[in-house]
């Protein structure tokens, strides 16, 4: 029956209730109700039935639904060995047919986009074979046709990426489905299937592919050069991406990444039906080919020397799922080609975003001067609007100056047409840029004129404070006069009088000036947007350790294994080792990196005032002092490194401004004035 309505949405029905209901547990009652849920769609799965692993409408994986299920599963079977097949090809090239064909599944077949989002079937082995192949099951993964026309151009590509990353990351082994000899836009899915995969620190890279070639009787000379250049394009995008991750000392080609041999994992599949429709009969020649990949597959299951358990699985759906979710910036790029190119123009960007905000600093330094020497409170307004008006038109004239950059940029470098369709949004980015810089502009001569205002509100009300103590210090001894206490009751009579004033002074006197930014936020602010490409892992080290509980200074031991990786090359010849030299030498570079760091926050001693601007001075002279420190070294430091680095900057000028900033309000602090004046 061919419906638009089948079984599986209400399945997709069941897994949506399912969460909802577990998102809300505490209502113990809903539970109760949908507890058995998961066990009946189990016995579905193991007997037969396709489970949808993720919903092809809205490109979701429902991790808790999928994880109930599994874990009924797992009741009912036990912990059993599974080896996990993906499918994956552009829509219509006929993969749920093969898989129907080589392992007698039912997956839906038809012209046009039949199959949506993934769906997963438990294929069981005979028990003779568990034993030579010690595994029980085969967990088959269909999946939806890329570069479907019916999504929209820009959302398919982002959408592409996910699904090709997350069932190739997934399964043991992946058969790519090709119509015709030519492999079209898989060559652009694999380039950023790739490079996610590097990028996903906590996804394992076993993963092979096998290529097979629909309607074609034969892999002939010339699918061979075809393959050939294929193949070279890969191995060319997988270094891209890996330079880029500073990983290309582990990674030099496709296979490194995705185990594939040209020889013997490339099958040509002749048409399925000989003839014409309606009347043609299933061609003999399909049948034979489809027995051939079964067996080199089954082949693959033998010579696999660890098969992974089903919690085992669990988890990798659950991690892999995290992973994609977690780091979608990749997907939206069209290839690696693509996705370099965006690099390059994103850090040209953060290099006239620096130039911008290096002068404005220069001019906040000049500013600052300015406004700390002006007189009384009646001439500080006046400042005030005069400085803002200043840093206004400084920000302008260096915005005008960057423009005319970006827009050369855009119409002569050797990649304009590829940089064209992010000119629009760039020249945006740095409008806003412009109203950042205005805006930072405004905050900091406020800041500076409502800390002159708190100081000569402050020594005012120091002085009326220590009046008052005065009046009521004579008066207290006015009093004592005629009494006759011994020295000792005397002190006491005065201490208990003082901290009664003391208390009264603390219930109606204002303290003195308090900063309107959250430091924190604002440093966290300042860390996502220099390191987009470590976002996630930022976002993750925040949550664990965040910057108040980070220690007070600039110290961090070069750990080898995670901080340092061997160049690809140096001075001509290849090195596979991290010497102890190597380490030395590493470690004296974090500890000088350090040292240049501090001198960006020398400048703001005196101030006694948070400016963002100094944050990321200090995080863009460390990725200098970095990129330099590598220079002509036999090894290169890892996205790790600059991470660890970046948050013990961070968390050290968290502490520093804090600091700064408790001790201006102790200084303008009346109460604290007060205390002083106590005698000894």
């Amino acid at each position: 029956i061919h419906a638009s309505f089948g079984l599986e949405h209400c399945f997709r029905e069941l897994g949506q209730m399912y969460e909802a209901v577990m998102y809300v547990a505490e209502r113990n009652e809903l539970v109760q109700q949908i507890h058995h849920l998961p066990q009946v769609v189990a016995k579905l799965f193991i007997s037969g039935f396709p489970l949808e692993l993720m919903d092809g409408d809205a490109a979701h994986v429902p991790l808790k639904w999928v994880l109930a299920v599994l874990d009924e599963v797992k009741q009912l079977l036990g912990d059993v060995r599974i080896f996990v097949l993906s499918v994956l090809g552009i829509q219509s090239s006929g993969k749920s047919t093969l898989l129907n064909t080589v392992f007698g599944l039912q997956f839906t077949v038809s012209a046009g986009r039949c199959t949506r989002g993934a769906f997963m079937q438990l294929v069981p082995f005979e028990d003779s074979f568990k034993q030579k192949l010690k595994c029980d099951y085969l967990l088959v993964v269909d999946t939806e046709g890329l570069r479907a026309p019916e999504i929209d151009s820009e959302e398919s590509i982002k959408h592409d990426n996910e699904i090709a990353t997350f069932v190739i990351g997934l399964a043991n082994l992946t058969i790519v489905n090709i119509f015709g000899e030519t492999p079209g836009d898989m060559d652009d899915i694999l380039q950023t299937t790739v490079h996610a995969l590097l990028r996903m620190k906590c996804v394992r890279l076993n993963s092979s592919v096998k290529f097979v070639h629909q309607n074609v009787k034969a892999v002939s000379d010339k699918t061979d050069t075809g393959r050939q250049k294929f193949l070279e394009k890969l191995d060319k995008a997988t270094r891209i991406a890996a330079k880029q991750e500073k990983v290309e000392d582990k990674y030099q080609s496709f296979s490194s990444v995705i185990k594939f041999d040209e020889k013997s994992d490339i099958y040509g599949f002749p048409c399925v039906w000989k003839g014409d429709q309606p009347m043609a009969p299933v061609n003999p020649g399909y049948c034979e080919t489809a027995q051939t990949l079964k067996s080199a597959i089954i082949e693959a299951v033998e010579a696999k020397k660890e098969i992974c358990t089903l919690s085992q699985v669990q988890s990798h759906v659950e991690d892999l799922w995290k992973a994609v979710l977690a780091d979608d910036f990749v997907f939206s790029f069209k290839n690696t080609v693509e996705l370099s190119a965006y690099k390059e123009l994103d850090a040209q960007y953060c290099q006239w975003s620096w130039e911008f905000q290096k002068e404005m600093i220069e001019w906040e330094g000049i500013a600052r001067n300015k406004m700390q020497t002006s007189g009384g409170s009646a001439k500080l307004n006046e400042l005030q609007r005069r400085m803002i008006k200043e840093g206004h038109s400084k920000a302008r004239d260096v915005y005008d100056r960057l423009m005319k950059s970006i827009k050369n940029l855009f119409e002569n470098n050797e990649q304009r047409e590829t940089f064209a369709q992010w000119q629009v949004n760039t020249e945006l980015r740095f409008r806003e840029l412009l109203s950042e810089r205005e805006t930072q502009v405004e905050r900091f001569c406020m800041s500076i004129i409502s800390k002159n205002q708190a100081g000569i509100e402050g020594v005012k009300m120091q002085e009326q404070c220590r009046n008052k103590f005065l009046g009521k210090v004579k008066e207290l001894v006015h009093k004592m006069d005629g009494m006759t206490l011994t020295e000792e009751e005397q002190e006491d009579r005065f201490n208990q009088d003082w901290a009664g004033w003391l208390q009264e002074l603390n219930d109606s006197t204002p303290k003195g000036y308090k900063p309107d930014v959250d430091i924190e936020s604002s440093i966290e602010r300042c860390l996502k947007s220099l390191f987009k490409d470590q976002k996630p892992t930022i976002i993750f080290e925040l949550k664990k350790n965040p910057l108040k509980k980070r220690k007070n200074c600039l110290e961090m031991p070069t750990k080898k294994e995670d901080h340092m990786n061997t160049r690809t090359k140096w001075r001509g010849w290849r090195s596979t080792t991290i010497t102890d030299e190597d380490i030395i030498i590493a470690q004296r570079a974090t500890e000088s990196t350090f040292a240049g760091i501090q001198e960006c926050f020398r400048t703001e001693v005196e101030s006694l005032l948070y400016n963002e601007g100094v944050v990321i001075a200090a995080l863009e002279t460390m990725k200098e002092l970095i990129s330099k420190s590598e220079e002509h070294q036999n090894f290169q430091f890892t996205p790790l490194y600059d991470v660890d680095m970046a948050l013990t900057v961070a968390g050290y000028a968290f502490h520093r401004f804090n600091t700064m900033m408790e001790k201006l309000q102790m200084e303008q602090d009346p109460i604290e004035y007060v205390k002083k004046l106590k005698p000894s």
